[in-house]
């Protein structure tokens, strides 16, 4: 709960940092016609813009990459994976594609497809855990509710006979004091 609660707070910081930079960049470029200036500034301004959201994209995916694998770990389930390249120079190996690199950085974040698949993997597994639980649950229940039942039958059929006869007459009326 805690993982999770953690997880969606640092979206919700990154998603906010997005809207923001998308928002000013909005307005830097709308500035910068309003001033008239050249093409080639408002193209920059632009490529500056795209570069940013990609990065802020890729530590979205990278955040949800980490959570991703450890829930995986957590339930034994497994993950796409990875050698990293010996030059270092960010070259894909076989089995590899499924990983991007991070710009600016040695990490490495799961692609979408990548995601999307041990998503499906990790929820399939948290599926199968439920269903062990969503089995013996009514069962139990209805253990419980058999015991109950035969304890109040034990305890009705333990009285003394006149202890039962007067509580049957004082039911059908017949006695009152």
């Amino acid at each position: 709960m805690r993982d999770w609660l953690g997880h969606k707070l640092r979206l919700r910081r990154l998603r906010k940092e997005e809207r923001k930079t998308d928002s000013n960049f909005c307005r830097l470029i709308a500035e910068a016609k309003k001033k008239g200036k050249s093409t080639e500034d408002i193209r920059d301004l632009n490529d500056h813009w795209g570069q940013k959201s990609d990065y802020i994209e890729d530590r979205i995916a990278l955040e949800e990459s980490d959570y991703l694998q450890r829930r995986a770990s957590l339930l034994d389930v497994p993950a796409p994976t990875f050698v990293e390249p010996p030059d270092g120079l960010g070259v894909a190996l076989p089995g590899s594609e499924n990983w991007k690199r991070l710009s600016g950085s040695n990490r490495y974040f799961l692609v979408a497809a990548a995601r999307h698949a041990l998503r499906q993997d990790v929820n399939a597994a948290e599926r199968a855990r439920r269903e062990i639980w969503t089995w013996w649950v009514p069962i139990g229940f209805g253990a419980i509710g058999a015991l109950t039942g035969l304890i109040s039958v034990a305890e009705k059929g333990c009285q003394p006979a006149d202890v039962q006869q007067a509580s049957h007459a004082d039911h059908a009326g017949g006695n009152s004091k």
